[in-house]
């Protein structure tokens, strides 16, 4: 559980299994790349998204505050001034044990990288992205021992 607290302090950026969709009448996006950074003085996390296609603009910049945990939001300000998503509520458990994360080794071992899973609901935006509102947005992301963070093989950051 330690490590699961750790996890989402230091990663939050908060990236995506692409299955979840928009519902009707609201449009999806989604994005196959990001790097992330944490600043655990101010809790936020910061992500810049690229690859991202179906939205206002082909990359963001997502902003995830987790000064309370059970309270995390996140605003995502799109590219060429497209528009900015949020702020909207993200929750975040832990993911199945079989996932694409990798393994390292730690002490002689073989240890799986951990996997976050975090989901939430668009419940604003504006400008270009005005059409994402009412989108889920998923993201895995896996969590070495080191607490550094990236997106799960394979997975896309859906909006």
């Amino acid at each position: 559980m330690r490590r699961f607290g750790a996890a989402v302090v230091a990663g939050l950026s908060l990236l995506s299994v692409c299955m979840l969709g928009a519902p009707a009448g609201a449009a999806s996006a989604s994005c196959t790349k990001a790097t992330f950074s944490s600043n655990q003085k101010t809790s936020t996390a910061t992500s810049v998204l690229s690859g991202c296609t179906g939205g206002p603009a082909t990359g963001a910049t997502l902003v995830a505050n987790f000064k309370v945990l059970t309270n995390i939001t996140t605003t995502i300000t799109w590219n060429n001034k497209a528009g900015v998503s949020g702020p909207f509520k993200v929750t975040e458990k832990a993911g199945p044990k079989t996932s694409t994360c990798k393994s390292e080794i730690v002490k002689g071992k073989s240890v799986k990288d951990a996997l976050i899973v975090s989901s939430g609901v668009v419940t604003a935006s504006t400008g270009k992205a005005a059409g994402l509102k009412g989108s889920k947005f998923s993201e895995s992301l896996c969590v070495t021992q080191k607490v550094t963070t990236y997106l799960e093989p394979g997975t896309k950051i859906v909006i």
